[in-house]
């Protein structure tokens, strides 16, 4: 339950919220299982450059001319030679269920 209270306590917190763990199953292969989670982005409209890290290079830059949303989603390459600068942090305690 700390998991669900948390959540509740700190609605914009940047724990992945689960909404549901699934199966499926296609004909004469083996069942696959995934994952589905809420994005961490709340609320969209603050975030206008987003990076999708997957930790390889290859395949992995994209130009950001060519999206043609408000929103940019670039990629691991995009990244390079950029610097992440963090401000003050709030700190939200978890506890854990003992």
């Amino acid at each position: 339950m700390a998991y669900m209270d948390h959540l509740e306590k700190y609605p914009h917190s940047l724990l992945v919220r689960f909404l549901g763990l699934h199966s499926i199953q296609v004909p004469n292969e083996t069942k696959k299982y995934f994952i589905v989670m809420q994005s961490v982005f709340y609320p969209d409209e603050r975030i206008d450059t987003r990076y999708d890290i997957k930790g390889c290079e290859v395949g992995r830059w994209t130009d950001p001319a060519s999206t043609g949303s408000p929103v940019k989603i670039l990629k691991d390459n995009n990244f390079e030679g950029k610097h992440i600068i963090l401000g003050k942090s709030q700190v939200c305690p978890i506890s854990a269920s003992t």
